[in-house]
């Protein structure tokens, strides 16, 4: 409800009247105020609101290293070693070896060429290190060697004893009876005479130790 003055003709103050407005008509009123803020809201909120991106957002990467054995022909060698034949005084060619057990694959030790290939099954060597098909104990078994012997009982055999016990001792079976001073002749499949001797236990990775005296050409 609202007073609203009016003035007489003559300039004197007339009688206050009052001014009454329909509810409904107010209503309305306030509801189309309420409604157009609102929408000003909206294009105000619209107007200031931070844009969107739609830029990738990058994701974290992980890099995983795989380590592989490197390529060699013929398989993964493991150590080897060399020398001159004046450091033997068998007059041989004094190398040293060693072969890791690996399950499930073979370690040939090829003596003429000095090295260690690692292999499935068998290993195209002279000796074979690899595990018993039944228990899985480490043991050496014959592979391309002519014959091989642990009738010697010396780490300064001659290649004139290796190969009197190679001719006349040979051995066919699996040797597993692997232990520090073991000592073998092998006659090899290059022609040569090779006397191994195992000088470190096999320890808790069971890797074999060997020194090798090597005679390429056996008889001379």
């Amino acid at each position: 409800m609202f007073f609203v003055s009016f003035q007489n003709n003559d300039g004197t103050p007339a009688r206050k009247r009052r001014l009454t407005i329909d509810p409904g008509f107010a209503t309305i009123v306030a509801a189309v105020i309420l409604a157009t803020g609102g929408v000003a809201g909206v294009f105000i909120g619209r107007a200031t609101a931070p844009a969107k991106s739609h830029d990738p957002v990058a994701q974290p990467t992980m890099t995983v290293t795989t380590t592989v054995p490197a390529p060699n022909s013929g398989g993964g060698t493991g150590s080897t070693g060399g020398g001159s034949s004046s450091g033997s005084p068998q007059g041989g060619t004094p190398r040293s070896l060693s072969a890791q057990f690996l399950p499930g694959s073979s370690a040939a030790i090829a003596l003429d060429k000095g090295r260690i290939l690692v292999h499935e099954g068998f290993g195209n060597g002279d000796l074979d290190y690899k595990g018993d098909s039944n228990t899985g104990a480490p043991e050496l078994v014959n592979d391309l060697a002519m014959a091989y012997s642990v009738d010697i009982n010396s780490a300064d055999a001659s290649e004139q004893q290796c190969q009197t016990a190679t001719n006349e001792h040979p051995d066919g079976n699996p040797i597993t009876n692997l232990h520090k001073g073991l000592l073998i002749c092998i006659a090899t499949s290059g022609g040569g005479m090779a006397l191994l001797e195992q000088t470190q236990p096999l320890g808790a990775q069971q890797t074999l130790q060997l020194r090798e005296v090597y005679w390429p050409t056996s008889g001379t």
